[in-house]
Formats: structure tokens, sequence, C-alpha cells
């Protein structure tokens, strides 16, 4: 599709619970799609807004939210407000930072944040308990917070292509982890990963072919 606008009269369908607008040219969002109180399901992937909508922020029902290819740099701290949230995509932008109410998505399960700036998470990213995956790769990070190895439902964890130098000692104490992507980190020659429960699947080197699948969460896209 190519849409560089989308009807404002949409907003009368107020029952609507899914709207997919994912790879278009729409550079603004009525603000009478405010209405749409009942979304659960929101795509804006690949358009060309210069900023996340503020509309989006009132879509407490929202379960599923994909934002991607843009040049936003942070995630405003209205976040908090998708309380219902449980899938969240935000690749391909410019993001330095999560703000800290981004522990406040309490329902989380699985978030997509690869291809960023961050160089840092919040200290209080433990407090998202449901939360089962996150990739994170080709960002800037180089540590892990303290309390990170608290996320105890966390499964699949892709930190491929940062700037980690060692193996954070939060892993270890991540109970449930099942798989692990840490490929195209600077780590020294011979560096130790004992820490690390064998029963864990780790990527430690680049993947000869691009896949996806069950257990190999978001490798290369």
């Amino acid at each position: 599709n190519e849409l560089e606008k989308i009807p404002e009269n949409l907003s009368n369908l107020v029952k609507l619970e899914v709207l997919l607008l994912h790879k278009n040219k729409i550079r603004h969002f009525p603000a009478a799609y405010r209405r749409l109180k009942n979304l659960t399901y929101l795509n804006l992937y690949l358009n060309r807004f210069r900023d996340i909508p503020y509309e989006v922020w009132s879509y407490k029902q929202l379960k599923t939210f994909s934002w991607g290819v843009s040049s936003i740099q942070e995630i405003p701290e209205e976040i908090c407000n998708l309380e219902n949230l449980e899938y969240l995509t935000m690749v391909f932008n410019k993001i330095t930072r999560l703000p800290n109410t981004f522990a406040k998505l309490k329902r989380l399960k699985a978030t997509r944040l690869h291809k960023n700036r961050l160089e840092e998470l919040p200290r209080n990213i433990a407090e998202l308990d449901q939360l089962e995956q996150i990739t994170l790769y080709q960002n800037r990070l180089s540590e892990l917070p303290l309390g990170f190895g608290q996320l105890q439902s966390l499964e699949k964890l892709n930190l491929a292509q940062n700037a980690f130098t060692n193996i954070p000692q939060e892993l270890s104490k991540l109970a449930r982890l099942k798989w692990l992507g840490f490929f195209d980190n600077p780590l020294p020659l011979g560096v130790c990963t004992s820490p690390l429960n064998p029963s864990i699947e780790c990527l430690w080197e680049r993947p000869w072919t691009e896949f996806r699948g069950e257990n190999k969460f978001d490798v290369v896209t």
C-alpha cells in the first residue's frame, strides 16, 4: 500500500479492534482517532510520522503495538498508559533510552527493540515479571542493570551485536532462560562462559543464513 492519508471518518468505527496501517506513507494521524478506544492491535510500522501519534497513548485496551523505521530518539513516558500491552515492537529507530515508566507495562510478554541506539536499560526493568522474550541486538549496550537477572519469566534474549566486553553476571540468574543470542560482541578471546547454565542454547557466532523460528528469536532480520 502507499496510503498518504487515512480517512478521519474511520473514527466512527468505535468498536474497531484491529487497525493495520503498516508500510504506507502516512504523515498524519487524525485526532479524532482517539475515539477508537477498543483497539487491541495497532500496526504503524514503516510510515512517515515524525513522532508516535499522541492518540496512541489513550488506547488502554491495546495488546499489540508495532512501530519502526523512524527517527524517534526516545519513547514517551506515556507508554505506561498502555496497561494491557503484551507485545511491543519498536525497531529500526534511533532510540537511546527507555523511560522508567516502561517497567509499568506489567502484562508485557515480548518486546522487539533491536536496531536502535540503546546504551543502557532502566534499572527497574526487572519489574516486568511476565516478560518472556526480548530482542536487543544491534544496539550499544555494554552492560545489564543490576537486577536484570530477576526477570524470572524470561526465556529468550537476543543481545547480539552490542558492545559487551564480558558475559554479564546477571545472565546466570535468569532461571528460565532457554535461548541467548550473543554473537558479534567485542569479547576477548577465550572469555569464560561458565557462569551460564549449560542447558541454555547460546548463539556465540553469527549464523551463516538468516532464519526465524521457535528457538531462533529474531536472530537476523
